[in-house]
């Protein structure tokens, strides 16, 4: 009962019609006039509702979307729009006017909200020059006219979103990076408050504030906002219901992304069982058309399309997911040198101005199997030190040392260039992808249908050949002879990351992995990662939920060079963070409240950073660790653990005198380094255990 009320189909009327903003009947449409993106789909969007649009790669969301906003035309159906409404639609990744100024972007629109602030803010540009006389009266018309419209507050909301409020006239949007370009299209969409929003992939290339700006600025009572993103959590923070487009249809699953998760996996259940028991029934039907006299066939047509109609609904069935699980297999062993980074410092050349620091005095050293997240703001160096990482960067001062045996895989943010008239087989063949798989010659043995010519040296079995390595990406038999200039930009990347992992990498470097990829295959990679990969990974993502999986360390970028070590996931510095400025707020105000000279303020202002005195005024005042503390206490003991072990492999291989002097030379610069480490961490625990009894 639980699917059948979660998963419906997505024609299902929305309640309070005279809120509808947009009705969508028996859309359809072909990628290639014959493989169907979407057949026969419906809906509805109304006001304050947010439907999250999701599916895999390639299978037609940003296609449907902007058939919904008029940008393409359907092959069949209609979309009819109610009269009067404001629409607005923000792309992946937005283009601009060269040479517009932020001002100009921001206030493109026809509407009269949009024709109201460009008169306001010409109006304020003449107060403040003093070169018009009747400047004070355009002022006031123009204020009056904000007023009209009920623009007011509208002009505040679009600069506060670009963050350049004070230089809208003078900012030229072709110096903008990729996030403030992105911040820039979403505040051009907002401030024409419109009644209908589209956003494709609003969080790409956004830093954790503009993330949580647009989280709050999207539950909008009056705004219908139809998204399609990978980010989980705006998906759950965000969404009233979401949209699944798989198999050309489309499903409406009423709540939130995780029950949405729920919803899928008991539809799945049933169309599973739909699909045995359709293939059952079809190999009845085969086993009758193998029987059947060819003089009777034209008297039987409809038992054998009866048939053909049952093979294609046991075909429809859910895809086994165990079919895009990743296998890297044997990568290369990391030697004892990884990387080993030393008073650091990168500086970026800015044409005639002093150059900006990225990276200062940065030392560390990469241990085996640690998984890093970096995270910061925008243009703060996260992308430049991958770059410094495979030799695109150099160092300004410092050393950096790569150990022999480590080799680099860099899955780059920007993504690579892939020939167009490459196929997708040979793509993956010489990208290195089918180590000892597949051969140019066993290439050539392919014909166009997928099916290999005997040969002597086809591939091996155990490899299975490059189609079942690209099934394991959801690229299916037949599409590896496709051109990839035809493929869909999820695609492609996912292809790009197809040759980053089969190169096997040991030092993986992962820059924004989840922009453009599906939600089953960042959940695939995430899998990957955690069970399969033993290398050291370094990623740099704005996606919180993909980053809580990945990382258990981050170095947090925080500007002018500055990078700052936090043990933890990036929720758990996210909740640090908060913390600390609430504690620092509190102690500024118990300061102010001090110099007032206010006794009640004062100890009203002191209160949530003092403890709360025991009852009952007898024994000692407890103790309670703070946040940080706590954090480092439940790290303390595992960590130790850990060392402890690596110490004991240090020595073993040590005792084994059994390679080469380098090796030997850096086991035991290390097992130094891992012993003065442990005696650091278990003063500390002592320390923690004298000042916090409790705690034991």
């Amino acid at each position: 009962m639980a699917a059948e009320s979660a998963v419906t189909n997505a024609d299902q009327a929305t309640k309070g019609g005279e809120n509808v903003v947009l009705w969508a009947d028996d859309l359809s449409k072909t990628y290639d006039g014959i493989k169907s993106q979407f057949e026969g789909i419906s809906l509805v969007l109304s006001k304050g509702e947010r439907a999250g649009l999701i599916g895999a790669n390639g299978c037609g969301k940003s296609t449907l979307m902007k058939v919904l906003a008029g940008k393409e035309p359907a092959d069949a159906g209609g979309v009819r729009l109610r009269k009067g409404i404001v629409t607005a639609y923000v792309e992946q990744d937005p283009d601009f006017p060269p040479g517009s100024t932020l001002n100009q972007v921001l206030y493109a629109g026809a509407t009269p909200v949009m024709s109201a602030l460009r008169e306001y803010e010409s109006a304020c540009a003449a107060m403040q020059t003093g070169a018009d006389d009747k400047a004070a009266l355009r002022f006031e018309r123009a204020s009056e006219r904000m007023e009209e419209v009920q623009a007011s507050g509208a002009a505040d909301a679009g600069h506060a979103a670009a963050k350049y409020a004070d230089q809208a006239e003078v900012i030229r949007v072709d110096g903008l990076s990729g996030g403030e370009k992105k911040r820039l299209a979403l505040a051009a969409a907002l401030v024409q408050q419109p009644d209908l929003l589209f956003l494709d992939e609003p969080t790409n290339h956004l830093d954790l504030p503009s993330i949580d700006w647009l989280e709050s600025t999207l539950l909008l009572p009056n705004t219908a906002v139809l998204l399609v993103t990978h980010d989980r959590y705006l998906l759950e923070r965000t969404c009233t219901y979401i949209l699944e487009l798989s198999n050309a249809a489309l499903y409406r699953h009423t709540g939130c992304y995780s029950s949405f998760l729920q919803a899928r996996a008991e539809r799945e259940e049933i169309e599973a069982a739909q699909a045995n028991l359709a293939k059952k029934q079809a190999r009845k039907e085969l086993e009758w058309v193998r029987k059947m006299p060819k003089a009777r066939e034209a008297k039987n047509k409809g038992r054998v399309a009866r048939y053909y109609e049952l093979v294609k609904k046991a075909n429809a069935g859910p895809k086994d997911k165990a079919a895009i699980a990743l296998n890297q297999g044997a990568a290369q062993r990391l030697g004892g040198v990884i990387v080993e980074m030393e008073g650091a410092e990168v500086q970026l050349d800015l044409q005639g101005k002093e150059p900006k620091t990225l990276l200062k005095d940065f030392s560390y050293s990469f241990n085996k199997g640690e998984r890093i997240g970096i995270v910061g703001g925008n243009g703060v160096g996260k992308t430049t030190f991958l770059k410094l990482l495979v030799g695109e960067m150099a160092l300004a001062a410092g050393d950096m040392r790569i150990g022999e045996t480590v080799k680099i895989g860099h899955y780059q943010q920007q993504g690579i260039e892939m020939p167009p008239d490459m196929t997708v087989l040979e793509f993956v063949v010489e990208s290195g992808a089918l180590a000892e798989g597949l051969s140019q010659r066993d290439v050539d043995d392919y014909e166009l249908s997928g099916q290999a010519k005997p040969s002597g040296g086809g591939a091996s079995k155990d490899k299975d050949d490059a189609f079942s390595l690209l099934a394991k990406f959801q690229f299916e038999r037949n599409r590896a002879f496709e051109k990839i200039g035809g493929l869909s930009g999820g695609e492609k990347r996912r292809l790009q990351l197809l040759g980053v992992l089969a190169q096997r990498p040991n030092l993986l470097l992962l820059d924004e992995p989840s922009n453009d990829l599906d939600l089953n295959t960042l959940q695939a990679l995430e899998t990957f990662l955690l069970e399969e990969f033993d290398g050291v990974v370094l990623t740099v993502s704005h996606d919180r939920a993909f980053m809580d999986q990945v990382a258990e360390h981050l170095f947090v970028f925080e500007g002018d060079g500055i990078v700052r070590n936090f043990e933890g996931t990036f929720s758990e510095y996210l909740q640090f963070e908060k913390e600390r400025k609430e504690e620092a707020a509190a102690a500024q105000r118990a300061v102010n409240a001090q110099a007032k000279g206010s006794g009640a303020k004062q100890e009203e202002a002191k209160a949530p950073v003092l403890a709360k005195k025991p009852e009952g005024g007898g024994g000692a005042e407890k103790k309670k660790m703070s946040y940080k503390e706590k954090r480092e206490w439940d790290a303390l003991m595992p960590a130790i653990a850990k060392l402890e072990k690596e110490r004991a492999d240090l020595e073993k291989k040590l005792a084994a005198a059994d390679a080469d002097y380098n090796d030997l030379a850096a086991w035991t610069a290390r097992l130094a380094d891992v012993n003065e480490e442990i005696d650091e961490k278990e003063m500390r625990w002592l320390e923690l255990t004298e000042e916090y009894p409790d705690a034991t």
